[in-house]
């Protein structure tokens, strides 16, 4: 008996997401998340949906799951039969803590493609690390420093960037660069990492939203 319960909800929510993807599919992602923002349920499944899935560049639990806690508060199908089986049935109370956590951390929050987001503030001490979070770019610029013997290891980067303010290629890799002649720039894309091995004063980070 449990188990053919268990079945039928699958079916019913590989149905639904059907449906619901299909609907959302001539939305651009942008579009479903400023639905989302102001109170749609079906966007918050989708989006819930777009986020959960591990194949999307945009996979995040955490995000998948404030959506589907949102969506399912208003009732939807969906996003309910989904924290059934991924949360359990006591989803309920436990979203609401998701939900907390998510406003705090700006889930809920839109931003214009491009927008400048403001200075990304560094640490002072060598051999900082830092990521890239999900849905932004880094614009980072540092002036030459001095060093007594050679160096090319002034800045670290381990994921995907932007070698110039033009953006024309994009390069993914291990990279260590040096930081020893002009001003450079370079842009990282969401999740990439860097490591600072000069100080952070030296240092400048713009955040932009994807």
């Amino acid at each position: 008996m449990f188990y053919g319960k268990f079945m039928l909800r699958i079916i019913i929510l590989i149905f639904i997401t059907s449906i619901s993807v299909i609907s959302q599919a001539y939305d651009s992602f942008s579009e479903i998340l400023r639905k989302a923002i102001a109170g749609d349920s079906s966007a918050q499944s989708s989006l819930g949906f777009q986020y959960g899935h591990w194949s999307s560049p945009r996979f995040s639990k955490e995000r998948s799951n404030y959506w589907y806690c949102r969506s399912a508060n208003q009732g939807n199908e969906e996003a309910t039969i989904n924290l059934d089986n991924t949360i359990g049935e006591n989803w309920k109370s436990e979203c609401k803590s998701i939900i907390e956590n998510g406003n705090r951390n700006g889930f809920n929050k839109y931003f214009v493609s491009g927008q400048n987001l403001g200075k990304v503030k560094l640490s002072l001490e060598r051999e900082a690390s830092y990521e890239v979070p999900l849905e932004r770019y880094w614009r980072v610029e540092w002036a030459p420093q001095s060093c007594e013997k050679v160096c090319k290891s002034d800045i670290k980067v381990e994921g995907q960037i932007y070698t110039s303010d033009e953006k024309n290629t994009a390069i993914y890799g291990d990279f260590e660069l040096n930081a020893q002649k002009e001003n450079s720039v370079i842009w990282l894309f969401p999740e990439t990492k860097i490591q600072i091995n000069i100080s952070g004063a030296n240092v400048n980070i713009t955040e932009y939203a994807q």
